[in-house]
């Protein structure tokens, strides 16, 4: 993943979340840098869920100052007329914060330096124009960088300076953890698994096609599940990731064709072929097909032939299965795998 970050000390999608859960408590003031489709949208709705904040998605790039400062009108004060602000929308709704609310300003990059000053005032001051911001309110912003070619010039350095600067990069073993729970392909997973730039291969341009990112990686995954006609496959994976991938892509699909089927290894875990390390692509999509399926119905016979692999690829087996169903862990197959490998740590 060497040069996607422009500078800065670079976080994993885990350890994200677990930064802003704690400025979230805390009521830090944080920014979010990265290129797009890494997920630091998701990661900021995760961790508020998490919390169980309410959460405001703000886009100051569609707005103008006004939106933030009030819209300017007399009143009539000691006899004499003065100017006041009216403030509605988004700040209406901050101000008006009853529950704890994590509000996350979108895309700052975009917004004008006009539009910045003022929110700047808003997460520093925690006042506009005289009005309180509620304590229960934590202010979190996102960002592309200059490099990504999003349409911004950069951030005032006032606003920076007000903000701990954190900066995403893509994690394979974050996002196939994140693709179990998104039910995403098993020859996907498996695929971005054995080629991380399969996953992130961002190369920004002006032309109106797309590169690899976690984003366009699972919308192409979603795109497979409602069952894309054989003939427009190289189209739909172009679309989503680029023509490199689609072309690699469809070769792994090929490969993946001589794939013994998982519901007859589950069935049949001691018949079932067994990969060699030859064939290590098939060993990763049955792994990954496999952990998808288990239950704790059929755990038991997905251990059966998951102990006929290597260690390495078992232990595959096992963490992806139950990272994806913690109830796993409390099936007699699970706990007697563990008390052989006691030492293994999740």
């Amino acid at each position: 993943m060497a040069g996607i970050i422009e500078s800065g000390i670079t976080v994993s999608p885990k350890e994200l979340k677990e930064l802003l859960m704690m400025a979230l408590k805390n009521f830090f003031n944080v920014i979010v840098s990265g290129p797009p489709g890494v997920g630091k949208s998701a990661i900021v709705q995760q961790a508020a869920n998490e919390l169980g904040y309410d959460l405001l998605l703000c886009h100051p790039a569609v707005k103008d100052p006004t939106d933030f400062n009030g819209f300017p009108f007399p009143v009539e004060v000691n006899g004499r007329k003065v100017a006041d602000f009216l403030i509605f929308g988004d700040m209406l709704k901050i101000v008006e914060a009853k529950r704890n609310l994590a509000v996350c300003f979108e895309d700052m990059i975009q917004a004008s330096p006009s539009v910045q000053a003022p929110i700047m005032q808003v997460i520093w001051e925690r006042e506009l124009n005289g009005i309180k911001i509620p304590d229960n309110v934590a202010f979190i912003t996102t960002t592309n960088r200059r490099q990504d070619k999003a349409g911004g010039q950069g951030l005032i350095e006032p606003f920076k300076s007000r903000n701990a600067i954190f900066n995403l990069r893509p994690d394979i073993t974050d996002w196939v953890e994140w693709a179990y729970k998104d039910n995403q392909p098993a020859p996907l997973i498996a695929f971005c698994r054995r080629n991380s730039k399969a996953l992130f291969e961002f190369a920004p341009t002006m032309d109106i096609v797309n590169t690899p990112c976690p984003r366009t990686v699972a919308k192409l995954g979603h795109w497979i599940n409602a069952g894309i006609p054989t003939t427009l496959k190289m189209q739909v994976y172009s679309s989503c990731c680029g023509e490199g991938f689609a072309q690699e892509y469809m070769q792994f699909e090929r490969l993946v064709d001589k794939l013994e089927d998982p519901d007859y290894i589950i069935t049949n875990p001691m018949d079932a072929r067994i990969y060699t390390k030859k064939d290590l692509d098939l060993i990763y999509v049955t792994v990954t097909s496999l952990a998808l399926r288990a239950n704790k119905q059929n755990f038991e016979n997905i251990m059966k032939y998951g102990n006929r692999l290597d260690q390495e690829y078992t232990m595959l087996l096992v963490t992806d299965s139950v990272s994806r169903n913690k109830q796993l862990m409390q099936t007699k197959a699970f706990t007697k795998w563990a008390e052989k490998n006691g030492d293994v740590l999740f």
